[in-house]
């Protein structure tokens, strides 16, 4: 299990609260929400994966200095009262931490809990080895070792011999986008991770989903199997993709034709990904 989201978890159980953790970005990275307490603006935020801009300034103008603080109610952003715990090492911030209050005023053991948590968050936002850590299977290491070399493929061939079998498959290739910039963005190691664990989490062995990794600017999957399992898998990534798409940010997606599981054509199908990827960035 993601260590990131185990903290949250446990911080939200251990407090009974809501808890969000956001990037320095704004990104919403992790979240666990007790019973219906949540309010309107952590729920855009938890949908759209990310907080308004409007939120994001009201939430960290309040005595930035302070590493944790009640930051007020503001009704005209759909906000309720709530703590911020922030991440700090250093003059270096990593995230921010966030707790509604609910109608349940913090108590001082409250605030020791979540300022433990918070060292703990900490820890681990500075080993994002260990922060952003997802399931993974051994072709996803052979396809990561293949992106760090592309446009060498030395990788490939171990990568295909770690898929096995006979059958088709299907590269589907992510690249970050700006909806009004366009154009290929790069893909920072939160954006990387957040995708990654959301496609993590989709039931692999129903989609044929057998190898996955990111690399900037590149996020790859490779569906392999029966057909059936490989359509079924397309609109699988494409929506879990969907779910980390901000006004600011959105994913593009190029998908390549389905092949056999040979080695040369496994290159070539993942240049063509790539390629429609980025022009659907355009």
């Amino acid at each position: 299990m993601d260590p990131i989201q185990q903290a949250v978890d446990v911080l939200a159980a251990r407090l009974d609260r809501s808890v969000t953790l956001d990037s320095a970005g704004g990104e919403v990275l992790a979240y666990n929400v007790q019973g219906r307490e949540v309010d309107g603006a952590r729920l855009e935020a938890i949908l759209a994966r990310r907080a308004s801009a409007e939120v994001v300034a009201w939430e960290r103008s309040y005595e930035p200095e302070r590493s944790i603080v009640t930051v007020p109610a503001n009704e005209a952003l759909g906000l309720g009262p709530r703590l911020r715990a922030t991440l700090r090492s250093g003059a270096r911030i990593h995230g921010y931490l966030w707790l509604l209050e609910a109608g349940r005023a913090f108590r001082a053991d409250d605030v020791d809990v979540v300022l433990r948590a918070t060292h703990e968050l900490t820890a681990l936002m500075r080993r994002p080895e260990a922060a952003y850590a997802v399931p993974r299977l051994p072709a996803d290491a052979h396809l990561g070792r293949l992106l760090a070399e592309w446009p060498a493929a030395k990788a490939a061939g171990k990568l295909l011999d770690s898929l096995g079998g006979e059958g088709e498959m299907r590269v589907i290739v992510a690249v970050g986008a700006s909806p009004k910039r366009g154009g290929v963005e790069t893909l920072a190691a939160s954006r990387a991770a957040a995708a990654q664990r959301s496609l993590a989490r989709l039931p692999r062995g129903d989609l044929g989903l057998r190898a996955l990794a990111a690399r900037d600017p590149h996020v790859v999957v490779v569906a392999a199997g029966a057909p059936a399992s490989i359509e079924r898998c397309v609109p699988s990534v494409e929506a879990a993709l969907r779910r980390l798409t901000s006004p600011q940010r959105r994913f593009a997606i190029g998908i390549s034709r389905p092949v056999r599981l040979q080695r040369k054509v496994f290159v070539d199908a993942l240049s063509e990904a790539m390629t429609t990827a980025a022009l659907a960035a355009s």
